[in-house]
Protein backbone atom coordinates (compact mmCIF):
# COMPACT_ATOMS: atom_id res chain seq x y z
CA UNK A 1 0.00 0.00 0.00
CA UNK A 2 1.16 3.52 -0.80
CA UNK A 3 -0.45 6.61 0.74
CA UNK A 4 0.89 10.17 1.00
CA UNK A 5 -0.88 13.55 0.87
CA UNK A 6 -4.19 11.99 -0.17
CA UNK A 7 -2.55 9.76 -2.78
CA UNK A 8 -3.49 6.12 -2.24
CA UNK A 9 -2.51 2.87 -3.91
CA UNK A 10 -3.86 -0.38 -2.48
CA UNK A 11 -3.65 -3.95 -3.78
CA UNK A 12 -5.53 -6.85 -2.20
CA UNK A 13 -6.43 -10.29 -3.50
CA UNK A 14 -9.70 -9.19 -5.10
CA UNK A 15 -9.46 -5.40 -5.03
CA UNK A 16 -7.23 -2.58 -6.22
CA UNK A 17 -7.74 1.09 -5.38
CA UNK A 18 -6.04 4.16 -6.84
CA UNK A 19 -7.09 7.47 -5.34
CA UNK A 20 -6.04 11.09 -5.04
CA UNK A 21 -7.95 14.17 -3.82
CA UNK A 22 -9.73 14.37 -7.19
CA UNK A 23 -10.34 10.86 -8.55
CA UNK A 24 -11.12 7.35 -7.31
CA UNK A 25 -10.47 4.22 -9.41
CA UNK A 26 -11.52 0.83 -8.08
CA UNK A 27 -10.71 -2.51 -9.73
CA UNK A 28 -12.26 -5.82 -8.73
CA UNK A 29 -11.42 -9.41 -9.50
CA UNK A 30 -14.09 -11.96 -10.34
CA UNK A 31 -14.15 -15.47 -8.89
CA UNK A 32 -12.67 -16.61 -12.20
CA UNK A 33 -9.70 -14.27 -11.65
CA UNK A 34 -10.58 -11.59 -14.21
CA UNK A 35 -9.71 -7.98 -13.32
CA UNK A 36 -12.17 -5.25 -14.36
CA UNK A 37 -12.86 -1.58 -13.64
CA UNK A 38 -15.61 -1.62 -11.00
CA UNK A 39 -15.63 1.94 -9.66
CA UNK A 40 -14.97 5.35 -11.19
CA UNK A 41 -15.88 8.59 -9.41
CA UNK A 42 -14.62 11.83 -7.97
CA UNK A 43 -13.16 11.61 -4.48
CA UNK A 44 -15.00 14.56 -2.91
CA UNK A 45 -17.84 13.71 -0.51
CA UNK A 46 -21.22 13.14 -2.14
CA UNK A 47 -19.80 12.26 -5.57
CA UNK A 48 -21.84 9.76 -7.55
CA UNK A 49 -20.50 6.58 -9.07
CA UNK A 50 -19.96 6.87 -12.85
CA UNK A 51 -20.22 3.14 -13.56
CA UNK A 52 -23.77 1.86 -13.47
CA UNK A 53 -24.53 -0.49 -10.59
CA UNK A 54 -25.07 -4.06 -11.81
CA UNK A 55 -23.07 -3.56 -14.99
CA UNK A 56 -21.68 -6.85 -16.28
CA UNK A 57 -17.93 -6.96 -15.60
CA UNK A 58 -15.87 -6.46 -18.75
CA UNK A 59 -12.29 -7.73 -19.05
CA UNK A 60 -9.84 -4.84 -19.13
CA UNK A 61 -8.71 -5.58 -22.69
CA UNK A 62 -9.45 -7.52 -25.87
CA UNK A 63 -6.99 -8.44 -28.62
CA UNK A 64 -7.32 -9.76 -32.13
CA UNK A 65 -4.51 -11.64 -33.87
CA UNK A 66 -4.07 -12.81 -37.45
CA UNK A 67 -2.61 -16.29 -37.40
CA UNK A 68 -0.98 -17.82 -40.49
CA UNK A 69 -0.16 -21.48 -40.96
CA UNK A 70 1.44 -23.14 -43.95
CA UNK A 71 -0.04 -26.19 -45.60
CA UNK A 72 1.73 -28.58 -47.95
CA UNK A 73 1.09 -28.07 -51.68
CA UNK A 74 -1.93 -29.83 -53.08
CA UNK A 75 -1.56 -32.92 -55.24
CA UNK A 76 -1.82 -30.98 -58.52
CA UNK A 77 1.21 -28.80 -57.75
CA UNK A 78 4.45 -29.65 -59.53
CA UNK A 79 6.53 -27.59 -57.11
CA UNK A 80 6.99 -29.15 -53.71
CA UNK A 81 7.82 -25.69 -52.33
CA UNK A 82 4.48 -24.31 -53.45
CA UNK A 83 3.14 -23.96 -49.91
CA UNK A 84 -0.38 -22.81 -49.21
CA UNK A 85 -1.11 -20.19 -46.56
CA UNK A 86 -4.09 -20.55 -44.25
CA UNK A 87 -5.20 -17.51 -42.24
CA UNK A 88 -7.54 -17.32 -39.26
CA UNK A 89 -8.52 -14.72 -36.68
CA UNK A 90 -7.77 -15.35 -33.01
CA UNK A 91 -9.70 -13.37 -30.39
CA UNK A 92 -8.30 -13.15 -26.87
CA UNK A 93 -9.28 -11.11 -23.81
CA UNK A 94 -8.14 -10.63 -20.22
CA UNK A 95 -10.06 -13.72 -19.08
CA UNK A 96 -7.68 -16.01 -21.02
CA UNK A 97 -5.68 -18.49 -18.90
CA UNK A 98 -2.36 -16.89 -17.98
CA UNK A 99 0.09 -16.24 -15.17
CA UNK A 100 -1.10 -12.95 -13.66
CA UNK A 101 0.29 -10.47 -11.17
CA UNK A 102 -0.83 -7.03 -9.98
CA UNK A 103 1.33 -4.45 -8.19
CA UNK A 104 1.05 -0.81 -7.14
CA UNK A 105 4.14 1.30 -6.56
CA UNK A 106 4.91 4.89 -5.71
CA UNK A 107 6.89 6.76 -8.36
CA UNK A 108 7.71 10.32 -7.33
CA UNK A 109 4.34 12.10 -6.95
CA UNK A 110 2.18 9.39 -8.51
CA UNK A 111 1.01 5.83 -7.93
CA UNK A 112 1.28 3.30 -10.77
CA UNK A 113 -0.76 0.12 -11.09
CA UNK A 114 0.76 -2.64 -13.22
CA UNK A 115 -1.09 -5.82 -14.15
CA UNK A 116 0.68 -8.59 -16.07
CA UNK A 117 -0.65 -11.53 -18.05
CA UNK A 118 2.08 -13.93 -19.13
CA UNK A 119 1.97 -17.03 -21.32
CA UNK A 120 -1.36 -16.49 -23.06
CA UNK A 121 -1.61 -19.31 -25.59
CA UNK A 122 -2.56 -18.13 -29.06
CA UNK A 123 -2.05 -21.16 -31.30
CA UNK A 124 -0.07 -23.96 -29.72
CA UNK A 125 2.68 -23.80 -27.13
CA UNK A 126 5.04 -21.92 -29.48
CA UNK A 127 2.63 -19.04 -30.11
CA UNK A 128 2.06 -17.03 -26.92
CA UNK A 129 1.54 -13.44 -25.81
CA UNK A 130 2.35 -11.38 -22.72
CA UNK A 131 0.30 -8.30 -21.84
CA UNK A 132 1.34 -5.51 -19.49
CA UNK A 133 -1.08 -2.70 -18.64
CA UNK A 134 -0.41 0.30 -16.45
CA UNK A 135 -2.68 2.88 -14.86
CA UNK A 136 -1.03 5.89 -13.24
CA UNK A 137 -2.56 8.58 -11.07
CA UNK A 138 -0.62 11.70 -10.08
CA UNK A 139 -1.22 13.43 -6.74
CA UNK A 140 -2.60 16.67 -8.20
CA UNK A 141 -4.23 15.35 -11.40
CA UNK A 142 -7.93 15.08 -12.25
CA UNK A 143 -7.21 12.44 -14.90
CA UNK A 144 -5.53 9.02 -14.90
CA UNK A 145 -3.19 7.72 -17.59
CA UNK A 146 -3.60 4.28 -19.15
CA UNK A 147 -1.19 2.32 -21.34
CA UNK A 148 -0.77 -1.23 -22.62
CA UNK A 149 2.10 -3.25 -24.05
CA UNK A 150 1.88 -6.59 -25.88
CA UNK A 151 4.78 -8.94 -26.55
CA UNK A 152 4.39 -12.05 -28.67
CA UNK A 153 6.46 -15.22 -28.89
CA UNK A 154 6.41 -17.10 -32.18
CA UNK A 155 6.38 -16.14 -35.84
CA UNK A 156 2.88 -16.95 -37.08
CA UNK A 157 0.57 -14.67 -35.04
CA UNK A 158 0.47 -10.91 -35.60
CA UNK A 159 -1.35 -8.45 -33.36
CA UNK A 160 -4.08 -6.77 -35.43
CA UNK A 161 -6.16 -4.90 -32.87
CA UNK A 162 -6.07 -4.04 -29.16
CA UNK A 163 -9.06 -2.63 -27.30
CA UNK A 164 -8.16 -1.09 -23.95
CA UNK A 165 -9.54 -0.14 -21.56
CA UNK A 166 -12.98 -1.70 -21.72
CA UNK A 167 -15.43 0.11 -19.43
CA UNK A 168 -19.03 -0.88 -18.71
CA UNK A 169 -22.20 1.22 -18.76
CA UNK A 170 -21.80 4.77 -17.46
CA UNK A 171 -24.16 6.89 -15.37
CA UNK A 172 -24.20 10.61 -16.12
CA UNK A 173 -26.52 13.58 -16.50
CA UNK A 174 -27.84 14.91 -19.79
CA UNK A 175 -25.27 17.71 -19.63
CA UNK A 176 -22.30 15.38 -19.35
CA UNK A 177 -19.87 15.26 -22.29
CA UNK A 178 -18.07 11.99 -22.86
CA UNK A 179 -14.52 12.24 -24.25
CA UNK A 180 -13.83 9.23 -26.47
CA UNK A 181 -10.42 8.11 -27.83
CA UNK A 182 -11.52 8.04 -31.46
CA UNK A 183 -9.85 10.01 -34.23
CA UNK A 184 -7.73 12.59 -32.41
CA UNK A 185 -10.17 12.53 -29.50
CA UNK A 186 -13.81 13.58 -29.65
CA UNK A 187 -16.52 14.80 -27.29
CA UNK A 188 -20.03 13.30 -27.35
CA UNK A 189 -22.73 15.39 -25.69
CA UNK A 190 -25.52 13.63 -23.83
CA UNK A 191 -23.74 10.30 -24.19
CA UNK A 192 -25.42 8.84 -21.10
CA UNK A 193 -28.81 9.08 -22.83
CA UNK A 194 -27.69 7.04 -25.83
CA UNK A 195 -27.49 3.26 -25.95
CA UNK A 196 -24.29 3.24 -27.97
CA UNK A 197 -20.93 1.53 -27.78
CA UNK A 198 -18.00 3.83 -28.45
CA UNK A 199 -14.67 2.69 -29.77
CA UNK A 200 -12.15 3.83 -32.31
CA UNK A 201 -8.54 3.94 -33.37
CA UNK A 202 -6.38 6.40 -31.49
CA UNK A 203 -4.44 8.37 -32.49
CA UNK A 204 -5.85 8.58 -35.98
CA UNK A 205 -6.79 11.27 -38.45
CA UNK A 206 -10.09 9.50 -39.13
CA UNK A 207 -13.10 8.81 -36.92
Amino acid sequence: MSSTSGLLGLVEEHQIILENPHLHLGFSRTEAGVWYLASLRRTIAGSKEWIKVGTEPLPLWQMRFLHESYLPPDASSRNRWDMRVQQEWLNVDASAPARTAATVERQSEQVVLTILWEGIVLAGADETADVRVTVSLAADSEVSRWSAQVRTQGTHSSLWELRYPLIGDLVASEETTLIVPAGWGMGIEGAAQKADVYDGYYPSGGV
